[in-house]
């Protein structure tokens, strides 16, 4: 029994979402993990040990990173919950290309990051500029003909008159 297209996007969103529930805790778990080595890592510092410090220094210093890493680019790691791809289907939905774009990204079998919702916002700001660079050559090339319609009606007619034009040799 084959599925609608409908229903195949249904399903493939009902997956997102489950999946963006089971890894939201752990990035968040990962998050505040880090958070709390930075803590420990600074009361650990005030002790004696020297090697220790510095084998807790490496591990805070790594665990900083990860925190970076998932607290500022989230977007890139995180599998897009069913909200984010309603939106990207509703942006998308004027243009044919980018909606097919997504609609191949979709189908593919892979889950959606904010990687793929970067790459389809990119491609659709793509399509809009091209748009409008294609609209202002319109405007352009009307304005060049109307011009040229207006000049060959009208005979062209000297400004400087014949006794300046004597003077001018």
């Amino acid at each position: 029994m084959s599925k609608s297209g409908a229903e195949k996007i249904q399903f493939i969103l009902n997956n997102h979402e489950q999946a963006y529930r089971r890894l939201k805790p752990v990035y968040t778990f990962l998050e505040l993990a880090s958070w709390i080595s930075v803590v420990l890592l600074i009361i650990y510092l005030s002790g004696k040990n020297h090697v220790l410090t510095a084998a807790f220094l490496c591990f805070a210093w790594t665990a900083f990173w990860v925190l970076f890493l998932l607290h500022y680019f989230p977007k890139v790691f995180f599998i897009l919950d069913r909200q984010s791809l309603l939106n990207l289907m509703e942006a998308t939905k004027d243009s044919p290309d980018v909606k097919q774009e997504l609609l191949n990204r979709l189908f593919s079998g892979k889950r959606m990051t904010g990687r793929d919702e970067m790459d389809i916002c990119r491609l659709l700001r793509k399509n809009e500029e091209e748009k409008i660079r294609q609209s202002e050559l319109n405007i352009i090339r009307n304005f060049i003909d109307e011009q040229q319609l207006t000049n060959s009606d009208i005979p062209k007619k000297s400004t400087v008159s014949n006794e300046d034009k004597k003077g001018i040799r």
